[in-house]
């Protein structure tokens, strides 16, 4: 038994956009206003978003080292 058929592309290619507040990628028709849903119920994550605090830069520094550290891949000793 052969497999479906796969689906035909959409007609019109799905863009990503930005919330104005947020920054979050989301589709166009998903950003009412520009505003991605978290940002208009004022769940924003962002500094711009008042109420909201930025993280300092010194644990986004050590956020991105520990990241980066559980990424690499061991090479193999000769």
């Amino acid at each position: 038994m052969l497999p479906p058929e796969p689906p035909e592309p959409a007609d019109t290619p799905t863009a990503l956009v930005e919330c104005v507040i947020c920054r979050a990628p989301g589709r166009a028709e998903a950003l009412v206003d520009g505003e991605c849903r978290a940002c208009r119920e004022g769940r924003g994550t962002s500094a711009s978003v008042p109420g909201r605090a930025a993280l300092p830069p010194e644990l986004v520094r050590a956020l991105a080292a520990e990241a980066r550290a559980a990424a690499r891949v061991p090479t193999p000793h000769r």
